[in-house]
């Protein structure tokens, strides 16, 4: 069995229970309120998501992840500078800072509506993340910070070109954790790519990895891998997950898988059966999870009773979000119960949900050779 229960050691002494079901804060797709008032020449644009951070504030979960990129921007909170947002976080045993990929790309995750154009900001690049971290640095009461490699400008670039980059970041930063997120690669040279002409490449290829490449990976604490670029269908991205996982067990890297945009209630379990621990994304604050699935918080003022259709928006999206993190942590506490009972019992699932995921366990056993003979 790929999947594990374990803790994971972070700054300062502390150890957080895996998996990590990490809700994250971005700008993209959602609105933006005027320049403030007042302030005449300000290009200054608040996300809506600022109003949700500073209300779920008193409500922090174990881990969250912002995007450089937005507190590049200022999108997070009225006032400038990291120490406001960061205040917002002071209770929050990590925060995984995100370099901008996510922000910098028109497409979205995989799980998520295309609610908005997305309008990319100029202005922004690697030079603009290591200043966010070099502020962030200078807080006096900064929560443990588990930081992202600069992935933007590295896909199409060899895997071991990627390392290399990513070491090199890392030995930049070396008071907080490392998160590696590794992109889609060619196995050719760059002389032979520019002879080809060919485009990067959409997808991982784990098949091109050696146990040698695969043992470069204990250099980072966390192994990043963006859940769209994992493979087509959700089926492919199951086994490049297990491909991975058991690829670094057999190297002897034992740093967990953190999926990038795998959080979601029916696919987050999946992912974790094929041996990812770590999940991130902006479902939570685009749905309403409900009965283990996620659902349009329009409906979700309908189903849940204590809602109902009278509520204002606000209300009801406020109340939404708040039983979101409430279900991620409950989603958490139930994964690392499967894992106590080695996969042999999923009653600890909703119950809506319990039976198809048990069946797709099996079909992912049956289908996908590292998980033949587990539990």
């Amino acid at each position: 069995m790929l999947a594990r229960s374990r803790s994971l050691a972070i700054p300062g002494g502390v150890e957080l229970e895996l998996p990590l079901l990490v809700p994250s804060y971005t700008s993209k797709g959602f609105p933006f309120s005027a320049p403030a008032a007042g302030k005449r020449g300000s290009s200054k644009e608040l996300s809506d998501v600022a109003n949700v951070m500073r209300d779920m504030a008193p409500h922090s979960p174990k881990a969250t992840l912002i995007s450089a990129y937005d507190i590049h921007f200022g999108h997070l909170h009225e006032r400038a500078g990291v120490a406001p947002v960061m205040g917002l976080l002071r209770d929050t045993a990590l925060v995984f800072i995100d370099s901008g990929g996510y922000e910098l790309a028109p497409d979205f995750d995989s799980t998520e509506p295309r609610i908005m154009q997305v309008a990319i900001k100029s202005g922004y690049d690697l030079s603009s993340y290591t200043q966010v971290l070099a502020e962030l640095g200078k807080l006096r009461d900064c929560p443990p910070l588990c930081i992202a490699s600069y992935d933007w400008e590295t896909r199409g670039l060899a895997f071991r070109e990627q390392v290399q980059r990513a070491r090199d970041f890392f030995d930049e930063h070396q008071n907080h954790m490392s998160d590696v997120i590794l992109k889609p690669w060619k196995a050719e040279s760059s002389s032979s790519r520019r002879r080809r002409g060919s485009h990067s490449p959409r997808l991982i290829d784990l098949s091109t990895l050696s146990r040698a490449d695969f043992k470069q990976l204990s250099a980072f604490a966390i192994i990043g891998v963006t859940e769209k670029e994992l493979g087509a269908s959700i089926w492919d991205r199951l086994k490049a997950v297990a491909v991975l996982r058991s690829g670094l067990d057999d190297a002897g890297v034992d740093s967990p898988i953190h999926v990038y945009g795998g959080l979601d209630p029916v696919l987050t379990p999946l992912y974790f059966f094929a041996g990812a621990e770590i999940f991130d994304g902006a479902s939570w604050l685009r749905y309403a999870y409900w009965r283990g699935v996620a659902t349009c918080q329009e409906s979700y003022g309908v189903l849940h009773p204590q809602v109902g259709v009278q509520k204002s928006t606000a209300t009801r999206n406020g109340l939404a979000f708040s039983h979101n993190l409430s279900y991620l942590d409950n989603l958490a506490c139930a994964l690392r119960e499967w894992v106590l009972y080695e996969g042999q019992q999923f009653n600890m699932f909703d119950t809506s949900v319990e039976k198809q995921l048990e069946q797709a366990y099996r079909t992912m056993r049956a289908g996908i050779a590292s998980l033949k003979g587990g539990a």
